[in-house]
């Protein structure tokens, strides 16, 4: 069931030759692997036929699952690694592994957590014994080879040329937030880096304080958030007035003061009216959590005549 000397002569011939020298996107090869045999860590190079997939990923993101299909003979355990290249042919820098896994008879599919950039190629990391490869017999399907396990950290020079596909295809998710957890299926919150867990809500909790020629509004909220503070109040005829303070960003424990000043319509407006009357400001605080999701505080101010 073996190919006798499949891939190591290739691999000798090969090092000896060189030796001078916001969506989720998939990328690899998705090739049917017939042949384990190894250790080697190997990355894809070239195919001879035009594949739907990239062999390197066109975009940064985190990688979030990879698979491998497979017809060989028995389940044989793997490790996707992450290969950066480093500029210089053949040598790549590993960014990134997985856990080790278990490839059974058919293949399967492997959740994993990876953050990369674009321009990364995937493949097998030797683990114990053998490495599933595809041995197609066409000399223009290639892969970058080395013997031995190629750990995450590590920079080697791989042997270019060797006559076979490596059957690894992973899925690449955005991370718009860059906090190393893919946006579709392993951050709960895209929109901050503070948790990928479910979005944080905004509570609201004020209080007014009457001042002079303003209304002096005390917030606080339950995480940090922008609060916007704005007032109306009708004063006599014509449309109410609009009062508003610079918008600030409160974090919980804090408490933060937000100045309506009056305009002069409505300070000359109290000053005509009788003490034992009042105008009516109506005051309302928005607060908007990393969700975009509004939370709003509103509450009525009385604001005695002064006349």
């Amino acid at each position: 069931m073996r190919v006798p000397g499949g891939i190591t002569v290739l691999v000798a011939i090969a090092l000896i030759a060189a030796s001078p020298a916001s969506a989720a996107t998939e990328a690899g090869d998705g090739c049917t692997a017939n042949v384990a045999e190894g250790p080697y860590s190997l990355v894809p190079e070239a195919q001879a036929s035009p594949s739907p997939l990239p062999l390197a990923t066109p975009v940064g993101g985190v990688v979030t699952r990879w698979k491998v299909n497979s017809t060989y003979m028995e389940p044989v355990p793997e490790r996707l690694g992450v290969f950066r290249p480093t500029g210089t042919a053949g040598r790549f820098l590993v960014v990134g592994e997985s856990n080790e896994e278990l490839v059974p008879v058919g293949g399967g599919s492997f959740a994993t957590r990876i953050p990369v950039q674009a321009g990364d190629r995937f493949g097998p990391i030797a683990v114990i014994n053998d490495t599933l490869y595809c041995l197609t017999g066409n000399a223009a399907d290639k892969a970058w080879a080395f013997n031995g396990s190629a750990g995450t950290g590590s920079t080697h020079t791989f042997a270019a040329g060797i006559e076979v596909r490596v059957p690894m295809v992973v899925t690449v998710e955005p991370d718009g937030d860059g906090d190393g957890y893919g946006d579709e299926s392993q951050d709960g919150c895209p929109q901050s880096a503070l948790t990928h867990l479910a979005c944080p809500t905004v509570s609201l909790a004020t209080f007014a304080v009457v001042k002079p020629n303003a209304v002096l509004l005390l917030v606080s909220t339950s995480s940090t958030a922008p609060v916007a503070v704005t007032g109306s109040v009708k004063a006599g005829k014509g449309k109410p007035l609009a009062l508003s303070a610079a918008k600030q960003t409160v974090s919980p424990g804090g408490l933060a003061r937000f100045k309506l000043a009056f305009p002069k319509r409505l300070s000359g407006a109290l000053a005509e009216l009788e003490s034992s009357k009042s105008l009516k400001l109506k005051v309302k605080a928005t607060a908007t959590d990393v969700a975009g999701r509004a939370a709003v505080s509103a509450s009525t101010v009385k604001l005695r005549g002064r006349g």
